[in-house]
């Protein structure tokens, strides 16, 4: 990565386009899920990047966006749900962006295996969601995808929250010797 992310306060203001592109930046050497244009909109919507400079079709994007925007990135992948987000990225529209600046430069320079989702199942604390029917889940092969390069196959059949459960325990395991 060239630049640093404090070099971006002084860039003008982006387009819709050029935000995506400058986050991605960042996220891309990291090994993170790229941002599009629709995860912008689902943020903005959100409330938890602020709505853009003027009018939609000649919309302004600044740095604040852009922090706000990694800064989100980087909190969902620790585990935090929306609402604690949007409660963490306040202080970027009040002007404070230090700390969260310092939260985004430690997320990015750590590896990206062992955070988020991945995280919390080592730590026995993943949540399923609650609209999922797990009897009727009855595909021959669970792929569970960890990185680009990582994933992890059941064989079994994945019918009850036990096996889940199981399957969970199994990924932890595994995960401790890829972090050894």
């Amino acid at each position: 990565m060239t630049l640093k992310l404090k070099e971006h306060r002084s860039h003008p203001p982006y387009t819709v386009d050029a935000l995506v592109s400058a986050a991605n930046s960042f996220l891309q050497p990291r090994g993170a899920a790229p941002v599009t244009k629709r995860t912008l909109r689902f943020y903005t919507t959100q409330g938890v990047v602020p709505s853009p400079l003027g009018s939609p079709k000649f919309a302004r994007y600044g740095y604040e966006h852009l922090l706000t925007l990694l800064a989100a990135r980087a909190l969902q992948d620790q585990g935090s749900k929306l609402e604690q987000i949007r409660d963490d990225v306040k202080e970027i529209g009040e002007g404070k962006l230090d700390r969260i600046e310092g939260v985004v430069d430690v997320w990015l320079a750590q590896r990206p295996a062992t955070r988020g989702r991945v995280l919390q199942v080592r730590e026995d604390r993943a949540e399923y969601g609650a609209k999922t029917k797990l009897a009727a889940v009855s595909q021959p092969t669970v792929r569970i995808q960890l990185t680009e390069t990582a994933s992890i196959e059941l064989k079994e059949e994945v019918a009850s929250s036990e096996s889940l459960v199981a399957a969970h325990k199994a990924l932890g395991k595994l995960i401790e010797k890829i972090d050894k």
